[in-house]
């Protein structure tokens, strides 16, 4: 069967159904302080890009990611395409509990769902749409700038204060 997040994928949600999505997934201030129930991607692809080919092959990314249970659990998410850059791209917020086992969606350098994979995972899928990419970090494609995290939003909200990047 269809995994249960894609099967709402092109959804349009109006503003009381994305209220009540953040309100359940408490994404803004927590529940329960220090407990970040969502993490946030953000899914990129070079300049120049077929817009189509990019959001079908970050939706496939997506769906390895997060819809397959190869990686922990099944995972809820809520997705947005952009093209008002000249490098098209996916904002995924994730719910980090899992829908059917109940557990916890663990990124770390040294964990078994890190950076590198995620990195492979998308260059795999990118492929199968017809775009070419090499799994580098940032610093290898000249790129200093950190971007902010998550836990820094969390982090800046709580202390009333705007975010600062690493």
């Amino acid at each position: 069967g269809v995994p249960r997040p894609e099967r709402r994928s092109g959804v349009v949600m109006g503003d009381a159904d994305q209220d009540a999505m953040a309100q359940d997934w408490t994404v803004g201030p927590s529940k329960e302080p220090g407990l970040a129930l969502t993490t946030h991607f953000v899914v990129s692809y070079p300049a120049g890009t077929d817009a189509s080919a990019a959001q079908e092959a970050s939706r496939a990314w997506a769906s390895e990611m997060f819809d397959s249970g190869n990686h922990g659990d099944v995972y809820d998410y809520y997705s947005v395409f952009h093209t008002d850059k000249p490098h098209p791209h996916m904002h995924v917020v994730v719910k980090r509990r899992g829908i059917e086992r109940g557990e916890w969606l663990k990124i770390s350098n040294r964990g078994e769902i890190n950076y590198d994979m995620i990195r492979d995972i998308q260059v795999d899928t990118a492929r199968r749409f017809g775009i070419d990419m090499q799994a580098t970090p940032r610093e290898a494609r000249g790129l200093r700038d950190r971007p902010i995290t998550d836990a820094e939003y969390r982090r800046a909200e709580r202390e009333g204060r705007d975010p600062q990047p690493r």
